[in-house]
């Protein structure tokens, strides 16, 4: 077995650049309030909150290319353990995470937590059982790893081809799913917009490989917390004169229940695997939102 090679040490100020990353992305999605408030045309509102964090993740995945073997397949192996776990986050609520997760619980309901559990397990058995003896072995993925593990390239091969359907249906699904949103509120075609998609992937694994991901990944977590937070604040501040929401939960929820009633809202049961599977086009929802 061989031994982990030294690794260099990490830039003791990437904390401070993903804090002016983290603050950027704010003052954009406040600047794109403001222009809305303006009557700036809805479209260019869109194409600025879209594109914005796009072109930040790729100006990252440039800035973070690499032709080093080591940097390449683990980043040298020098993640700090806090980006690391915002790169995991980034991937769990992601787009797939995101859609899927809150419309499977939404459609199913207490079933669909097997989801979300399934998915954590997996991340403490990897971690558990595999993580340590692959750092260990020097291994850069699962298959070398195998490989390693019982000196034959058969086991290598195996492996890789099981990774493969499971990573491919997990593109396919985030591509769908970006391309979906960017098709809604952008000019983009849903086709050119898949093109896109694909194409920011693959200069994100090409010039960097995991480099690049780990540090993109932390930006796209960057965004995805400004893009659930600013606009909750915003609305909290309207509603409640109180920018910290998490303080206001109680009262509009019962405001949106009273509303609910209101519109006569009625009590439902989740729906059957089978029903519950979406149709062509996105149905109005009909199930109570405290429910």
């Amino acid at each position: 077995m061989s031994a982990p090679m030294p690794t260099r040490p990490v830039n003791p100020r990437l904390g401070t650049y993903y804090a002016i990353f983290a603050s950027a992305l704010a003052a954009i999605f406040i600047v794109a309030a403001m222009l809305d408030q303006l009557g700036v045309r809805r479209l260019l509102l869109s194409h600025i909150a879209i594109g914005a964090p796009l072109i930040l993740s790729l100006v990252v995945a440039i800035a973070t290319r690499t032709l080093e073997e080591r940097e390449f397949y683990v980043a040298g192996r020098r993640v700090p353990a806090v980006f690391g776990g915002l790169g995991l986050a980034a991937t769990a609520i992601g787009g797939v995470g995101f859609f899927s997760v809150i419309g499977a619980h939404y459609l199913l309901g207490f079933d669909a937590l097997a989801i979300p559990l399934g998915i954590t397990a997996g991340f403490a058995v990897s971690a558990v059982l595999l993580a340590p003896y692959i750092y260990k072995t020097g291994a850069f993925t699962m298959p070398g790893f195998f490989r390693q593990r019982f000196d034959s390239e058969v086991p290598g091969i195996i492996a890789g081809l099981l990774l493969l359907p499971p990573c491919f249906l997990l593109l396919c699904a985030e591509l769908q799913a970006g391309a979906f949103v960017a098709a809604l509120f952008t000019s983009v075609t849903f086709a050119n917009s898949v093109w896109l998609g694909a194409l920011m992937v693959c200069l994100m694994t090409v010039l960097g490989g995991m480099r690049s991901l780990s540090w993109t990944q932390c930006v796209q977590y960057l965004a995805i917390v400004c893009g659930l937070l600013v606009p909750l604040v915003i609305v909290s501040t309207i509603e409640t004169n109180l920018p910290v929401p998490h303080l206001t939960y109680g009262g509009l929820l019962d405001r949106i229940s009273g509303q609910e009633i209101a519109t006569g809202a009625a009590r439902t049961v989740p729906l059957p695997l089978v029903e519950a599977l979406p149709g062509g086009a996105p149905q109005a929802a009909i199930k109570p939102f405290l429910q």
